[in-house]
């Protein structure tokens, strides 16, 4: 996907989610993983919506690359469509998730929280969305395609049939 398909508030939507994995500093806000590749791509579609952001690898020896972005990036955004609030729960999907092995017997998709309000973000979602199941797990159907989450991470586009 090229940065100028990528809808600017789906994307702010989307970092939004991913944040809740992330650093909050003084001016910038910081993404960590262990994909070199996952970094770059959200470098490139900050970038591409007019925002400032560059990334590196944290440490010699660690496998762990940072994309910082100016917090000014996201001031004021808010959620004003249900397309928005998937492309969030795709970035906290994306920071927070897990996807079972696709030999696996029932494959599912698991979010687990930190956090009593971060449980609230997925409020109504339950009923037409997936389900929630206990105190720890969120459990959504729908928002991954079945062929993985590969295919699925860091697509902040609004073309999701969802």
């Amino acid at each position: 996907m090229l940065p100028s398909q990528v809808d600017l508030n789906c994307l702010k939507s989307y970092l939004i989610g991913a944040m809740h994995d992330g650093t909050v500093r003084k001016r910038t806000l910081r993404i960590s993983q262990k994909e070199e590749e996952y970094v770059l791509l959200l470098k490139e579609l900050i970038l591409g919506a007019g925002g400032r952001a560059w990334t590196y690898r944290e440490g010699k020896d660690r496998n762990l690359y940072i994309v910082e972005f100016s917090r000014a990036f996201l001031e004021g955004h808010e959620f004003r469509s249900r397309r928005e609030r998937v492309h969030y729960i795709r970035g906290y999907f994306d920071a927070e998730g897990a996807v079972a092995s696709p030999s696996a017997p029932d494959p599912y998709v698991n979010l687990h929280r930190k956090t009593d309000s971060t449980w609230s973000a997925f409020a109504g979602y339950s009923d037409n969305q997936g389900s929630l199941a206990g105190k720890s797990t969120i459990l959504v159907a729908g928002l991954i395609p079945t062929t993985g989450a590969s295919s699925y991470r860091a697509n902040p586009s609004c073309d999701s049939p969802t």
